[in-house]
């Protein structure tokens, strides 16, 4: 089976999920929870971050990719930045169930977010 294409932009690793085998089977086992994960969610495992389709990552350039999903790329960048420097923690407080540790998700998330915010409020380009 043919390896699927990386695209590297501003220093972070992007592919899209239609060509990648585990996104494919990570679909068929969200399917019943979210039918939408192959087409609706960005997902970074990591650090690559997986695309839909949609984002067209192999027909735009560098900037305009950038440009058009700068903000998910700054959320995405967090975990990313997240799983390097906490690595074991990163995963297993994100990853496990919410019942069990809820609060591991929304520490981590409310950091992308927080990036989010800063840039609409315009204080990041």
């Amino acid at each position: 089976m043919a390896k699927s294409k990386t695209y590297m932009i501003r220093g972070i690793k992007f592919k899209k999920k239609t060509d990648s085998l585990m996104m494919k089977i990570f679909a068929f086992l969200l399917k019943p929870f979210a039918p939408g994960f192959m087409t609706d969610f960005w997902t970074t495992i990591g650090t690559t971050i997986y695309v839909p389709d949609a984002a067209e990552v192999d027909t735009s350039t560098e900037d305009q990719f950038y440009t058009r999903f700068r903000s998910i790329i700054l959320h995405e960048g967090q975990h990313i930045a997240d799983f390097k420097r906490y690595h074991v923690w990163f995963i297993l407080t994100y990853l496990l169930p919410p019942l069990l540790f809820a609060y591991g998700r929304f520490y981590w998330e409310r950091r992308a977010y927080f990036l989010q915010l800063i840039m609409y409020a315009g204080n990041l380009t």
